[in-house]
């Protein structure tokens, strides 16, 4: 392999995760292993995010939990007693609540230890914002999604939802920890074209050029930060990898330009040259 990845399980095969484990110890330092991946909800597109609200374009409907609760905490819970690592996909603002609940009673005092995440965490209410600081779970979001969906998710969810759609601001602010993907192959996979969103939030319809729900934008270092340093501490691996100094791998790229130092309306355009991996170069454009 020439790059380095970590694979999750679904989390109803916990079983089989945890004998693998056992049988195989978590892999090495270009392919690891030893989580689970769970989806309590949908999407706001499929109108299957669970809300505690009814969806404004769907009155009476809330959205749904794609598994049934008790279940789920079971899954949860029996993954989190095998040592592996939790990492649950939730939308709505109910989908969000139920497993931060789920998470701060398995964590206890060893929550910050676990780094627990969850994936999208989209449409928080005020409150998770600031439970999921004071818990230390991690936000692992999508910033594409949010220039994407921002063309029509007002229609979903209406105007008092909005301030705290894909809360990248309000996150930091609070002091939680926010780590970026990209969520290929459903958005682009390049981390430029995240970067861009996650500065500018000017929707793919042009309809909001200086960003829709502006005051969520953050900076370009932020974004670099969320999208290297934050996303080595989510699986545990911060003293290897995230940032370049002595003793941790030498894990880097050569760009075309420099993404805080050009205007944010190019950093989408920036090309990889070179890509190195442990020093040795593994790709050249």
């Amino acid at each position: 392999m020439k790059i380095r990845a970590f694979v999750s399980t679904p989390i109803e095969s916990w079983e089989m995760a945890a004998a693998n484990v056992e049988k195989h110890d978590r892999g090495n330092d270009l392919l690891s292993y030893g989580g689970v991946k769970g989806f309590i909800d949908g999407s706001l597109g499929a109108r299957t995010a669970w809300f505690h609200d009814a969806y404004s374009d769907e009155p009476g409907y809330y959205g749904l939990p794609l598994n049934d609760p008790k279940q789920f905490a079971t899954w949860m819970s029996n993954a989190n007693e095998a040592g592996l690592e939790l990492s649950i996909h939730a939308l709505g603002d109910k989908g969000i609540d139920f497993v931060l609940d789920r998470m701060e009673e398995l964590g206890k005092n060893e929550l910050r230890q676990k780094r627990f995440r969850i994936e999208h965490f989209q449409h928080p209410s005020e409150d998770a914002i600031r439970k999921l600081a004071e818990l230390g779970v991690i936000a692992s979001m999508q910033p594409y999604h949010a220039i994407d969906d921002g063309q029509w998710a007002e229609e979903r969810i209406g105007p008092k939802r909005l301030p705290t759609a894909y809360a990248f601001k309000s996150i930091l602010e609070q002091g939680g920890l926010l780590t970026f993907g990209s969520d290929w192959p459903v958005a682009p996979l390049s981390p430029f074209e995240g970067i861009y969103a996650a500065v500018t939030r000017s929707t793919l319809d042009n309809a909001n050029p200086q960003g829709w729900i502006a005051e969520q934008k953050i900076s370009v270092e932020q974004a670099l930060t969320a999208y290297t340093v934050t996303n080595s501490y989510s699986l545990n691996d911060e003293l290897k990898r995230g940032t370049l100094e002595k003793g941790k791998f030498a894990d880097f790229v050569v760009l075309s330009h420099d993404p805080r130092a050009v205007p944010a309306n190019l950093i989408r355009e920036i090309k990889v040259l070179k890509h190195y991996i442990n020093g040795e170069l593994v790709y050249e454009y």
